[in-house]
């Protein structure tokens, strides 16, 4: 109609400057978050100096580093209780004391069962100590030492054995005869014939000791 105005809203100039509007704060906030993002994300730039100045390899030296703590050396000797004098173990192990008391670096001083023989046992710092103790004599008149477990064992089988040496044995004997005929007399450990020009010396051994006392009286 003539001299009316429409008052209908222009969609079209107000759609386009919204649309404008929303682009302009759509891209403000990926801006936004992407600098977030990397600030989250990136190294700070004193992180970058020191990871600039270590080189990577001394880094992986250092994780691989380790402390090695080594066990310190004991020097343990060994004696035979049933030599020592006393009427209990407390007053052997106490004899045996007395004879080493003045060497220094005594670690530990027990009474121990070892390969099945009693022992007082005596541990040692130092191998020098240890050897010190070896030379002093404990029971008097008496050749045993303390020594290692080894020696003591092989100390105690032969105190508890006896050896008889026979001579003038001669050459034709029968052997197997002589050594069934020794094989009565007691436990035999060894025989050995020994040739001694036109005879033989034998070496026997016996394991009870207690055996010497009857050849004494019988041979």
């Amino acid at each position: 109609m003539e001299g009316v105005e429409s008052t209908a809203p222009q969609t079209s100039g107000s759609n386009i400057a919204s649309s404008s509007s929303q682009t302009i704060i759509s891209q403000t906030v990926v801006e936004n978050e992407s600098s977030l993002n990397t600030s989250m994300h990136a190294p700070s730039t004193a992180e970058q100096t020191v990871a600039n100045k270590v080189p990577s390899g001394q880094i992986k030296s250092k994780q691989q580093e380790w402390t090695v703590i080594e066990k310190p050396k004991q020097f343990p000797l060994f004696f035979p209780i049933a030599i020592l004098p006393g009427q209990n173990s407390t007053e052997k192990k106490n004899h045996a004391y007395r004879q080493i008391s003045d060497v220094s670096g005594l670690k530990s001083y027990i009474i121990a069962t070892m390969k099945g023989i009693k022992v007082v046992k005596a541990t040692y710092e130092t191998e020098e100590q240890a050897v010190k103790v070896t030379q002093r004599e404990i029971v008097k008149n008496n050749p045993t030492r303390f020594g290692k477990l080894d020696g003591i064992s092989q100390s105690q089988d032969n105190q508890s054995q006896y050896e008889l040496r026979i001579w003038d044995v001669p050459l034709d004997i029968e052997k197997d005869l002589f050594e069934q005929y020794l094989h009565t007399v007691g436990k035999v450990v060894s025989i050995k014939f020994n040739l001694k020009q036109l005879y033989y010396e034998v070496v026997v051994v016996f394991a009870d000791k207690a055996l010497e006392q009857r050849f004494k009286t019988e041979w």
